[in-house]
C-alpha cells in the first residue's frame, strides 16, 4: 500500500465520504481527519466497514471511529460493525451513542433484517428485501451508495421518519439487487424505483 499525500487546502463538495481501513491506519488516518475537520463539503458520510484482521486493538480503534463520527453528518455502519466496536450493546443503543457524538443521521443494517435509521427525533426500522442471494459483496457498499445519493439531493438536515423510511428503503432495494447476482455488481438507476415522496 502507498499513502498518497491529501491536499492541504479545505475540499468544497456537496457531500465527502470516507470510511474503512483508511480511517484506521497511519499514518493516512490522521491524514484523513485533518482533511475532514478542514473540509467546506455540506455533508461527510462515514462508513467504517470494520476489518478486524487489518486493525489494531478494539480499545485503540473505537477512539479513532468517533473522532471521525464526529466530523460525519451521516454515520453508516453494519451490525458487524457496531458488534465490533461495542460488544454487547443493543442496536438501539449503538444508534444513540453515535448520534450523542454529533452526526445528524445514524443506520445500521442488519442484513437480511433491514436496517434501522434514526436522527436525533425520528427512528425508523426498515424491512429487509426477500431475495434469493447469491453474493454479498457488495451489499453495504451498494447501500451506502444509494444513501449517499439521497444525502446529495436531500440533505441530511431536518430529515424526519418518512425521509428516513424513503431512504433506508431506497438503499435495501438496491442493496438486495446487489445480492441477487455475482460480484460486486451495483445496480444501474434505470434498475431502480424511486420511493414515492408522499
Amino acid at each position: 500500500m502507498r499513502w498518497v499525500r491529501l491536499p492541504d487546502a479545505p475540499i468544497a463538495a456537496r457531500v465527502l465520504h470516507t470510511g474503512s481501513i483508511a480511517a484506521f491506519l497511519e499514518p493516512g488516518a490522521s491524514a484523513l481527519r485533518g482533511l475532514l475537520s478542514r473540509s467546506q463539503a455540506d455533508e461527510i458520510t462515514f462508513d467504517p466497514n470494520i476489518r478486524p484482521a487489518l486493525l489494531d486493538s478494539r480499545e485503540q480503534m473505537v477512539p479513532r471511529f468517533e473522532e471521525f463520527a464526529a466530523l460525519s453528518t451521516v454515520v453508516k455502519m453494519s451490525d458487524e460493525d457496531a458488534a465490533w466496536l461495542y460488544p454487547g450493546r443493543e442496536i438501539a443503543a449503538v444508534i444513540d451513542h453515535v448520534l450523542s457524538l454529533g452526526p445528524r443521521v445514524a443506520a445500521i443494517t442488519l442484513g437480511a433484517d433491514g436496517t434501522e435509521l434514526a436522527t436525533a427525533e425520528a427512528r425508523v426500522r426498515v424491512d429487509g428485501v426477500e431475495v434469493d442471494p447469491v453474493d454479498t459483496i457488495g451489499a453495504g457498499d451498494t447501500f451506502m451508495a444509494s444513501l449517499i445519493s439521497f444525502v446529495a439531493e436531500r440533505g441530511s438536515d431536518g430529515l424526519d421518519a418518512a425521509d428516513l423510511e424513503r431512504a433506508g428503503a431506497a438503499a435495501t432495494q438496491a442493496a438486495a439487487i446487489t445480492v441477487s447476482r455475482a460480484g460486486a455488481d451495483l445496480p444501474w438507476g434505470y434498475e431502480l424505483s424511486t420511493p414515492s415522496r408522499d
